[in-house]
């Protein structure tokens, strides 16, 4: 990209394509190298393993044992964002531009950057708007799950659980609807009108409310894609079996330091001959 700053990398992808089709080698050692600093598996190195219960945070309780947790998932989150930032485009809605086949000239590139969420907003905000309703019906739908796997149990607490589990359900869907009927609305409303005769940079302004309705949407493609890397994270955590020493140290030594040489040497060349 040329530049440390990170509004300066996502601009980047957003107009040519995201980091990972980029810099692929790049990525699997930054996310490699992350699931090393966050200590998750399978770089989760016991102490003593034979001879303790959990390590060093053994004899740690209530709220010093949970700030242990607490700071170990919260290096997970930062790592999320950094990997959704540098690698998946940050706030970027498509991995690179898309062809639009009837423009004025005959096929269009078109970049999905802030400017033309602003002027699509309606259609925009109803999609992401629609696929917020099926996320909460699927959430209704586990909940009635849970709802018949425990009213088939003989507890004591059976009736305030199942007329809890019915409110819970009855809740996510009536919000399901909300948010369906109020995508249906913004799609058929359409974009918004810039301020007439207001023009900056070449480029129409829009009243305030687009600009923060703008930020809520990219705020959320940008958590979306943090909670995916999350996911990732507690994914392996679960798959893989953790390493030993002499392993990590020979991973890090002997393979991912010299494949992280070769890559700087071979980017260097290729930015050098394209600029």
């Amino acid at each position: 990209v040329g530049d440390f700053s990170l509004t300066r990398i996502v601009e980047w992808q957003t107009y040519h394509t995201w980091g990972i089709v980029v810099q692929p080698v790049g990525f699997m050692l930054f996310l490699i190298s992350m699931f090393a600093e966050c200590n998750r598996n399978p770089f989760d190195v016991a102490e003593g393993e034979s001879e303790l219960v959990a390590g060093f945070h053994t004899e740690f309780a209530s709220s010093k044992f949970m700030l242990f947790m607490t700071a170990e998932y919260l290096h997970v989150m930062l790592a999320s964002v950094l990997i959704a930032t540098l690698y998946l485009g940050g706030y970027s809605l498509a991995p690179c531009p898309i062809p639009y086949p009837f423009g004025a000239n005959g096929v269009e590139w078109i970049v999905l950057d802030t400017a033309f969420i602003q002027a699509h907003l309606g259609q925009i905000g109803g999609i992401f708007l629609f696929i917020g309703g099926v996320v909460l019906l699927f959430l209704s739908h586990l909940v009635s799950v849970h709802k018949r796997a425990y009213s088939a149990l003989a507890v004591s607490d059976k009736a305030e659980r199942v007329r809890e589990f019915s409110l819970f359900s009855g809740l996510f869907m009536f919000l399901a609807f909300l948010s369906v009927a109020g995508g249906a609305f913004a799609f058929a409303a359409g974009g918004p009108a810039p301020l007439p005769g207001v023009i900056y940079e070449a480029k129409p302004v829009y009243p305030l409310w687009v600009s923060l309705v703008t930020a809520v949407i990219q705020l959320h493609v940008v958590l979306g894609k943090t909670l995916a890397v999350a996911w990732l994270f507690i994914w392996v955590r679960w798959t893989l079996p953790r390493f030993r020493y002499d392993q990590i140290m020979a991973l890090g030594w002997k393979v991912m330091l010299n494949i992280a040489l070769v890559n700087l040497l071979v980017t260097a060349l290729i930015a050098k001959l394209v600029k």
